[in-house]
């Protein structure tokens, strides 16, 4: 792993552990641990308009990033965050420890479709 820097830190804190992040929910709660980078801060990152990001997702981006940033901080300090399934992106928060460890038992992005839905109680379209 690169060394930890000033300016890296942010980044680091931002995605746990850069694109090394990922998500997983036990009972006792849903938590980030290191993994592939199924787990991020949630954040819209701002573009200038361009072929491949026109006018109307610039808008939607800036709509996007004012309504995450009206959410208050989590009473728990958990973080909100944007987590990778493979019936799309479940917003939650998330308590984030970098060297924490995926816990045996533990429900994540590698499970089956149907096992993450019914664990995280998502409302998926057929």
């Amino acid at each position: 792993m690169p060394q930890r820097t000033k300016e890296k830190a942010t980044l680091q804190e931002m995605f746990c552990e850069g694109f090394d992040c990922d998500w997983s929910w036990t009972k006792s709660g849903f938590s980030c641990n290191g993994g592939g980078g199924g787990c991020l801060a949630a954040n819209f990152v701002e573009a200038e308009e361009s072929f491949f990001h026109p006018p109307e997702l610039v808008e939607a981006t800036t709509k996007l990033r004012r309504i995450l940033s009206k959410i208050p901080p989590d009473s728990e300090g958990r973080k909100l965050s944007f987590c990778l399934t493979e019936m799309g992106v479940f917003l939650a928060w998330c308590s984030h420890n970098p060297k924490g460890k995926t816990k045996g038992g533990a429900v994540t992005r590698y499970d089956s479709p149907e096992k993450v839905t019914k664990a995280l109680k998502l409302k998926v379209k057929k």
